[in-house]
């Protein structure tokens, strides 16, 4: 009669390990995956906050200034702040001296043909302060009153008569006008051109003369005016040949004598000779 299993008993102690078999043959090439999306470097912002949060396609890449890492756009969602790459490469090899001469410049041009351009006002050294400088121009075309120096042209108004007239006269300041009533200019230094106070009445040097023959104004001398003089005297100022001032003299024709002498010669002649009628002795050097 066969009796019940026993419980199992304990494990027994653990093997050597064996050794590794030979390799097995290597399997078939699997099929190529399909292309990888890529990424596509759209530029850099300042802050993690400031990466575009719309209009993203997987594989933009935006260079995030702050941390210095690079930010791939994933299928919904940029990694989280701190989770990007590094985009800082490996330090290349150092360039080349730079140069500072012209001829140092390669793939320079040969020729600066002139090209039109522009440049703003700022950029140009001192000219909005030398614009600012300048008198303005109206809707007109002409410069406003108030910018024009207080320097005024000056006209001839014309003559008149009376100071009525003067001051109907319509002027400015520096025209001027004839008093026909007074002899005298006018010139206006104030403004209305209405009031009297305006004009000033131009002042002349006091002549020498005041009056000739005890006459004024437009004098005409006759041979009456001279008052110190003889009536023969008289009558040889209005004579008007040789022969009427003989007859004032009242020398005859043909009996005048005419000498030429010097001062010497003419003292040593007898008193009767130089005082014989019509005796003339014209004296020279």
């Amino acid at each position: 009669m066969k009796g019940d299993t026993g419980p199992t008993g304990p494990a027994g102690v653990a093997g050597a390990k064996g050794d590794t078999g030979p390799a097995g043959a290597k399997g078939d090439t699997g099929a190529a995956g399909p292309m990888g999306q890529g990424i596509q470097i759209k530029g850099r912002v300042a802050t993690y906050a400031n990466l575009p949060t719309s209009g993203n396609v997987s594989g933009d890449s935006w260079v995030v200034t702050a941390d210095g890492l690079l930010y791939i756009y994933g299928t919904s969602a940029f990694p989280s702040n701190g989770s990007g790459v590094p985009f800082k490469g490996d330090r290349g090899d150092k360039g080349d001296p730079g140069t500072t001469s012209w001829n140092g410049l390669a793939d320079k041009p040969t020729t600066f043909p002139p090209a039109t351009h522009t440049h703003a006002t700022t950029e140009v050294t001192g000219l909005s302060t030398a614009l600012a400088a300048k008198a303005d121009l109206d809707g007109t075309g002409k410069v406003p009153q108030a910018q024009i120096p207080a320097v005024a042209m000056t006209d001839f108004l014309g003559a008149v008569g009376t100071q009525a007239a003067m001051l109907a006269l319509v002027g400015q300041r520096g025209d001027w006008c004839t008093r026909t009533d007074r002899g005298t200019d006018w010139q206006l230094i104030a403004e209305p051109s209405t009031t009297l106070a305006s004009w000033r009445e131009k002042t002349y040097p006091a002549s020498p003369v005041s009056s000739v023959a005890g006459r004024t104004g437009a004098v005409t001398l006759s041979s009456t005016d001279i008052t110190d003089a003889t009536a023969t005297g008289r009558a040889v100022v209005k004579a008007t040949d040789a022969a009427a001032v003989r007859t004032a003299i009242g020398a005859a024709a043909g009996s005048v004598t005419i000498v030429s002498v010097t001062e010497a010669e003419y003292a040593a002649l007898p008193s009767a000779t130089k005082t014989a009628a019509g005796f003339v002795a014209v004296i020279r050097p």
